[in-house]
């Protein structure tokens, strides 16, 4: 399992089961509004390596919409 979460909000969760082989490449994404200061704090945290293989995260993009 693995969640992201954006200024402390939680903003995505992903999960993983034991029946997906490695590499599974899987494409998410959210959008987020950008306080007025402009600073955004990104948070990733991947759990449960041994029981579902854990998330790895790669290719990570921001983009002003």
């Amino acid at each position: 399992t693995a969640e992201i979460y954006l200024n402390g909000e939680l903003a995505l969760t992903l999960a993983r089961n034991k029946s997906q082989k490695a590499p599974v490449w899987e494409s998410s994404s959210c959008q987020v509004t950008i306080p007025a200061d402009g600073r955004l704090r990104l948070e990733m945290y991947s759990t449960a390596l041994e029981v579902g293989g854990g998330v790895l995260f790669d290719d990570l993009k921001l983009v002003k919409l």
